[in-house]
């Protein structure tokens, strides 16, 4: 998680709820608990962007992919422009705490081995967001 550059571009290839695009990502690296900010901005207003599911597929994802990440924060925003300039609107936030993820599926971080496992987690997920 170091590398932002590399961790944005993971952020960046994880699904995401149609009618939005990612945007950036924020790191909280300078002390314990380390986290992530994923900012997504709304592109479709007429598709459904607040979908819990995939949000929590992308945090427990990010949870398997970095070992010292604590906590993942997913925020939506909207920009409009507005006298010649963009203005953003913070419209969701939701925040998933490692431990929490861990208690529903084990460690988390192993999972990240091999593109087998990671395959099997993400199928593990979506059998628990069916169930829910």
């Amino acid at each position: 998680i170091g590398d932002a550059t590399k961790t944005s571009k993971i952020a960046g290839a994880l699904p995401t709820t149609r009618g939005l695009s990612y945007h950036y990502l924020e790191l909280e690296t300078e002390s314990e608990p380390y986290g992530a900010t994923l900012y997504y901005q709304i592109q479709d207003y007429n598709a459904e962007h607040d979908n819990p599911d995939i949000q929590f597929l992308e945090a427990a994802l990010m949870f398997a992919t970095f070992e010292i990440l604590d906590y993942c924060n997913i925020k939506i925003k909207e920009i409009q422009e507005e006298s010649g300039e963009d203005i953003a609107y913070h419209l969701d936030e939701i925040r998933y705490e490692r431990s929490d993820m861990e208690e529903l599926f084990g460690t988390l971080y192993p999972y990240s081995e091999s593109q087998e496992s990671m395959v099997a987690l993400y199928n593990q997920i979506l059998d628990y967001l069916q169930k829910k």
